[in-house]
């Protein structure tokens, strides 16, 4: 009899979200349009060729060699070259260029001697990729010219190949990445941007779906198809969004991540897990935030508003540890900050249970908790309804 009942209340439920154009744009368009649209905008996931402008006053062979490596990289292009510091800063100014590299006279004079050369580099700062990628490319090449200088200089006054090379290179840094991390920013940002599409698009459609039931004043009518028990109602409803959204996340999971090229490293046994905990805990938090209004478009404009800040407040763009006691506290009762760092652990580092076992309990310790609120208030609701249609019957 119960099973009975909760597919008559997936099936009422399925009913009323296709006679609702609201719903239907919320629950059945916006999350692939969301997905593909905010994926195409990171689909190259890093910048390449920024342009910047280059002011040679050496033009010399080493001068030359070092424009040269600098237009050999991807992340940067050489788009002009000039000896006039003025020339190139009116193109700088007028976003032509987003940075230029300035190489003084006497360049090459003064690396053959061992002596320092002042090579400057003036950046677009109001934009920080273009301008990280400019920085550390410039001094990447600067570096290994500097290195390849000093190993001649060595050999030429006597020393042989191994010592050269020890003294030209006294620290060599031996870097190896510990997971498969994103080298880029839309690498980084991506898995977690679709992963609150998911999120948002899911508390959309529940919260409208429950504002709707308090403004339609069916609340008992929902109630009665669950013989009369709250929490067979919360459930009957929300298996319907559980099992929609279970199709979204392996459609991204399968599509999206293939289409955008992004590498999963961990089990997707454990990914499911995670997944299925963080749709059951949003169907809590959902119901009992949609029992707070009583008009379906305060639900939509509260939720539909509040995806940035979940995210900022989440730790996904800026670490928990950084944030004041108060963000701490607020991020720490949003279900997107576990779920985040259990997905993207299984996603980027391979994690197991083990690793994000309380990342886990976290999320069920929220699903409990807005599980515990969804049914007072879900009480609350029913007994006024209820009150209400005896006092118009009487």
């Amino acid at each position: 009899m119960r099973n009975n009942n909760l597919i008559k209340l997936v099936l009422r439920e399925a009913s009323r979200v296709t006679k609702d154009h609201t719903l239907i744009l919320s629950l059945l368009f916006a999350p692939i349009f969301y997905a593909f649209f905010y994926g195409s905008i990171y689909l190259n996931k890093t910048e390449a060729e920024v342009p910047i402008a280059i002011v040679d006053q050496d033009h010399s062979d080493a001068s030359r060699t070092f424009i040269r490596m600098i237009d050999e990289t991807q992340s940067v292009t050489v788009a002009i070259t000039t000896e006039s510091l003025p020339v190139a800063k009116e193109q700088f100014m007028h976003t032509t260029v987003q940075g230029i590299v300035h190489i003084p006279r006497n360049f090459e004079n003064n690396l053959k001697v061992l002596k320092g050369s002042d090579v400057k580099i003036f950046l677009n700062t109001s934009r920080f990729l273009p301008s990280n990628d400019i920085n550390e490319t410039v001094t990447e090449v600067a570096l290994t010219i500097g290195a390849g200088v000093r190993l001649e200089y060595y050999q030429m006054h006597g020393s042989n190949s191994q010592e050269s090379l020890d003294r030209a290179m006294p620290i060599i840094i031996d870097d190896r990445s510990l997971f498969v991390l994103p080298s880029t920013y839309g690498g980084f940002l991506l898995p977690g941007l679709l992963l609150l599409i998911l999120q948002q698009t899911f508390l959309i459609g529940m919260t409208e779906s429950i504002a709707r039931e308090r403004e339609k004043n069916t609340v008992s009518d929902w109630l009665a198809m669950g013989d009369n028990s709250i929490s067979q109602a919360i459930w009957g409803k929300s298996l319907f969004y559980l099992i929609l959204f279970s199709a979204y996340a392996l459609f991204f999971h399968m599509i999206n991540y293939h289409v955008l090229n992004l590498p999963i490293a961990g089990s997707a046994s454990l990914l499911i897990l995670v997944l299925t905990v963080f749709f059951m805990v949003l169907a809590m938090f959902g119901t009992f935030f949609g029992t707070l209004f009583s008009k379906e478009i305060w639900a939509l404009q509260f939720f539909a508003f509040s995806s940035y800040p979940i995210f900022l407040a989440s730790g996904y763009s800026w670490p928990l540890f950084a944030m004041n006691p108060v963000l701490k506290a607020f991020a720490f009762m949003l279900p997107t900050t576990p779920a985040l760092e259990a997905y993207t652990s299984i996603i980027y580092k391979n994690a197991t249970l083990y690793d994000i076992q309380l990342a886990i309990g976290h999320l069920l310790l929220l699903g409990m908790f807005y599980g515990i609120l969804a049914m007072w208030r879900m009480r609350i609701i029913g007994n006024k309804e209820k009150l209400l249609s005896d006092n118009t019957t009487a």
